[in-house]
């Protein structure tokens, strides 16, 4: 988690799209078991607030960053079902067996490409949008999208039934820039299902619901994970690792939040 200054820095690298001005204020996320797990923590809540400004806000990240993690082992004996539910919270899928348009927002990971092209070969899409391009903390890394895309291609998934987005740099900039990159080839859609990992499938909800009318429709699932990976929906609660995920998550999406309630994106 990084302070209000370095935030701003992505912010200035990332693609800019207007949103759905009638959709900026509907609040979607529910964080009351998140709140609840603070609580349990004594750790402040305030993060929540309205009023708060943006530095407090990352401050106050960076501190939950840090604490949450070290004080939920000794959590866990008597809230075991907060974290299960949890789980069951950020984990819901929408799936369909028809779209328009399959969403790939990579990862280091192939998973969600091998998911993705799954779902081609079931013809639930005949196109494929892969967004992703350097992470902001590695600039010199091969784009993730690209790697996805030679992959896909050498399964059989043909150049033609792919289009690559090699510049996002964010969940927020996957969705934005990816929309870009299809209104830039009038490629229109009423019906699109991303891939993205279980625990992000409230956040990338969240940061495509507000720029798609009303009249497109969003559905979404999740690669599968080996159940005893450090962040499978089993396990993430049991080690450092996978509770620095899940706290991160809920924290871009309340960060996410202040910056389209504050006109900031």
């Amino acid at each position: 988690m990084y302070d209000a200054e370095y935030l701003c820095q992505i912010l200035e690298t990332e693609a800019s799209r207007p949103l759905i001005e009638s959709k900026r204020y509907q609040r979607l996320i529910d964080y009351s078991l998140f709140k609840q797990w603070l609580s349990l923590a004594n750790l402040t809540t305030t993060l929540f607030s309205d009023d708060i400004s943006l530095e407090e806000l990352m401050a106050q990240s960076q501190l939950i960053n840090h604490e949450l993690a070290i004080h939920t082992p000794s959590l866990l004996s008597h809230h075991l079902k907060l974290f299960q539910d949890i789980t069951t919270y950020l984990s819901q899928e929408q799936p369909t067996d028809h779209a328009d348009l399959i969403f790939v927002m990579t990862s280091k990971s192939l998973s969600r490409m091998e998911k993705a092209v799954d779902l081609y070969r079931q013809k639930v899409a005949s196109l494929i949008l892969i967004s992703g391009g350097h992470p902001f903390y590695q600039p010199d890394a091969d784009t993730e999208s690209v790697v996805y895309q030679k992959w896909a291609h050498q399964q059989g998934i043909p150049q033609s039934a792919m289009i690559i987005d090699p510049d996002s740099v964010s969940v927020a900039d996957y969705a934005r820039r990816g929309l870009n990159l299809l209104d830039s080839q009038k490629i229109n859609f009423t019906r699109v299902i991303f891939v993205i990992a279980w625990y992000a499938q409230k956040r990338a909800y969240l940061m495509l619901f507000k720029y798609l009318t009303d009249a497109q429709q969003i559905f979404h699932v999740a690669p599968s994970i080996d159940p005893d990976s450090d962040i499978s929906p089993q396990r993430w609660y049991q080690n450092d690792f996978g509770l620095k995920i899940i706290i991160n998550e809920f924290l871009k999406m309340r960060i996410h939040d202040y910056l389209v309630f504050h006109r900031i994106v």
